[in-house]
């Protein structure tokens, strides 16, 4: 009952994956970190913004003092939100995608049909995080990516049609 389960090594995969398969259980580890995160920015700001007295509130509540007054009319602060929303909800995709995707090579799912769609998926994710707001780096990155998806779902399918030759 006090056994550890851990994850049966996948027999197609060398025993040097076993590294592999620990970062990648670390970076998925970073990635849901970063997504809650990321998640959690979205919900307090959402919430300031729409409703600034919150903060009031908070600071009443630990400083005794009296907030200044809104100045800013609701439609300016969800025009504000809907800005901030458009360029981190791409973030926030990334990064539940990708921990994803990690979680798929810890369990050691390198060339399955579902790994390499995430990688699509995150690719997708990415290259839209670079283009709203323009970031270049995220752009080449998710290029990149989705190329890289490409070519090891095209690997999958000659490694398919090698097998069935055989």
């Amino acid at each position: 009952m006090g056994e550890v389960l851990s994850i049966p090594p996948n027999p197609q995969l060398s025993p040097e994956f076993d590294k592999a398969r620990a970062w990648s259980q670390i970076l998925a580890f970073l990635f849901s970190v970063g997504y809650w995160a990321t998640l959690a920015f979205l919900v307090v700001i959402s919430a300031v913004s729409v409703w600034p007295e919150s903060v009031g509130v908070a600071k009443n509540f630990i400083q005794g003092i009296t907030p200044e007054p809104i100045t800013v009319p609701i439609w300016g602060r969800v025009g504000g939100l809907g800005i901030v929303v458009v360029v981190f909800v791409p973030i926030v995709a990334v990064f539940h995608s990708a921990q994803r995707v990690f979680r798929h090579f810890a369990r050691g799912e390198v060339f399955s049909a579902s790994t390499i769609e995430r990688i699509r998926t995150t690719a997708l994710w990415l290259i839209v995080a670079g283009i709203i707001p323009p970031r270049p780096v995220l752009l080449i990155v998710g290029i990149a990516a989705y190329v890289t998806a490409y070519v090891m779902a095209e690997a999958r399918r000659i490694a398919d049609d090698n097998a069935s030759i055989i």
